[in-house]
């Protein structure tokens, strides 16, 4: 599956995208393309997120 042609633009957009990702690996389908979801804005803007959430 190529995943650099899932468009993101919005959190709910990268939501379904890992939906997606987490479905098609239950199946045992390879992935390339994934440097490119990673260098998007909001996959960014959502990890520094998660990173801020998580310090005590």
């Amino acid at each position: 599956m190529k995943v650099n042609k899932l468009v993101v633009k919005s959190e709910q957009d990268l939501r379904n995208c890992l939906d997606l990702l987490y479905q098609e690996a239950k199946k045992g389908k390879h992935f390339y393309g994934m440097l490119e979801l990673l260098q998007n804005d909001v996959v960014i803007l959502e990890a520094i997120r998660n990173i801020k959430s998580n310090k005590k």
